[in-house]
């Protein structure tokens, strides 16, 4: 009765761990026995432990993929980078809803929405900081200041438009030139 108490064993680690590596390493080792064991005892299997039995290829598949994203969280940067692992993790979760590790996967989850904003301000400030650096590259002097004050870019009713730093002293303002204009959209 080796085979069913592999078989019991594993179904208990299921029911009961929540460490995907552990897990992992039970199924595979419990598998491996099981495999080992099958072409001498495939009358002591019945279809309902060889239906579980091939559920697990898919949980290991899928603890697999679990252990891999979490490796690469840390690294995440990018605000599509989150939403796809969201979306992963969510895949993931519903084909292990029933067993206590998709309490990990919702960890993962909970904590990922928890850095997304903090991305999102970084992603903002990022963008902020490429605008500015692309102002700076087509800054102009006002050629009516005799000190020779930079132009700045500002945003009025009628759209964007250089204007004087100097304003309200001096109120010369000039249109963006289409390229101008484009350059900064890019």
């Amino acid at each position: 009765m080796e085979i069913q108490r592999i078989i019991d064993k594993t179904r208990k680690n299921l029911l009961e761990s929540v460490s995907e590596k552990n897990l992992l390493k039970i199924i595979e080792e419990n598998l491996k026995r099981l495999r080992k064991l099958y072409p001498e005892n495939k009358n002591l299997f019945t279809n309902s432990d060889i239906i579980f039995l091939k559920s697990l290829n898919n949980i290991s598949q899928k603890l697999i993929l679990f252990i891999e994203i979490c490796e690469e969280l840390p690294y995440l940067t990018d605000i599509f980078d989150y939403y796809e692992y969201i979306e992963k993790l969510n895949s993931i979760r519903g084909d292990i809803k029933d067993f206590p590790i998709c309490k990990r996967v919702d960890k993962e989850i909970r904590e990922l929405i928890e850095r997304y904003e903090e991305i999102h301000i970084k992603e903002q400030q990022k963008m902020g900081h490429l605008l500015n650096k692309k102002i700076i590259q087509l800054e102009l002097n006002c050629p009516l200041c005799k000190e020779g004050h930079k132009m700045t870019i500002r945003n009025g009713t009628y759209g964007t438009f250089w204007g004087c730093s100097q304003f309200p002293n001096c109120t010369y303002t000039k249109k963006l030139s289409p390229e101008e204009q484009s350059y900064l959209n890019t």
